[in-house]
């Protein structure tokens, strides 16, 4: 009995070592590998603070070259070099600070290139080119109330260009033909009444001698009012209406109320032109 329980403890005792020393082995090998876990992070962590660093160093060096394209593009754009500005502000990366405005100033320059070449044609009498571009030119544009104003006087200029002479007896002939036309006439002012800022004229234009006009009546409505008399010389562009059997009815609803009004003797009223001017010059 006393030999089978020493047998029994030994064993038990063996067994127990056994299992300590299989104990150490597997704490020994997991602080092993936990060392060179740790000693891993460590090499990690030292690499990416020197990516950092470099990342960083990068990143300055790029924000002062966009900067530096940055103040260039304002320099070029003072000395009207527009072209040359807008490939300076092409060169700033979408990292610069505020690449909105890298945006913005670029469309500014855009629409000044625009102005520039508009103003350029109208110049040159090339009209329908000017008014395309500045159509082109977008209403964000800093200084798009004078392309208002310029775009209002280019579509007159071509307006007026674009306006025939046609002879009286073809107009009276086929005044259907030329319903819808930019005419220009000539004469001086037979009868001329306003009504609030309307006005209504019957014009002389047959030329007789030394700047006298009688006959050849055309009636002229105006959307406005000019500082003209009876007998003072004026010249019109405007839209052909037809003759006055035909458009009479045009004249009164423009001007609100049916009227009377003098012509030359030698004119046939209901066969004479009716025009709405667009365009007046007129001399007194």
């Amino acid at each position: 009995m006393n030999t089978k329980k020493h047998f029994k403890v030994t064993r038990l005792k063996f067994i127990g070592v056994k299992f300590m020393i299989k104990k150490n082995r597997l704490i020994v090998i997991l602080c092993c590998v936990s060392l060179g876990i740790l000693g891993g992070c460590g090499e990690d962590s030292e690499e990416k603070a020197v990516s950092q660093a470099l990342e960083q160093k990068n990143n300055a060096e790029e924000n002062a070259q966009n900067l530096k394209y940055f103040n260039t593009a304002d320099t070029l754009e003072k000395q009207g070099h527009f072209e040359a500005a807008i490939e300076s502000l092409d060169q700033i990366t979408k990292h610069f600070e505020d690449y909105s405005l890298v945006k913005k100033r670029k469309k500014e320059l855009e629409n000044e290139i625009l102005f520039r070449d508009a103003h350029e044609s109208l110049e040159n009498m090339e009209y329908e080119k000017a008014i395309e571009l500045y159509n082109d030119i977008s209403k964000s544009f800093s200084r798009y109330d004078e392309v208002k104003q310029a775009l209002k006087t280019v579509t007159a200029s071509y307006e007026v260009s674009q306006s025939k002479t046609v002879g009286y007896l073809e107009l009276k002939k086929n005044n259907k033909k030329f319903k819808g036309e930019m005419l220009f006439f000539e004469g001086t002012i037979v009868n001329i009444q306003q009504k609030g800022n309307k006005t209504f004229m019957v014009i002389a234009t047959k030329y007789v001698r030394d700047g006298y006009y009688i006959g050849d009546d055309i009636l002229v409505y105006y959307d406005g009012v000019i500082d003209s008399l009876e007998n003072d010389y004026i010249n019109v562009h405007g839209i052909m209406q037809g003759n006055y059997d035909i458009a009479f009815k045009k004249v009164t609803k423009f001007l609100g109320e049916s009227i009377t009004f003098e012509y030359s003797g030698d004119t046939f009223i209901n066969h004479a032109p009716v025009i709405e001017a667009k365009y007046i010059n007129y001399y007194n």
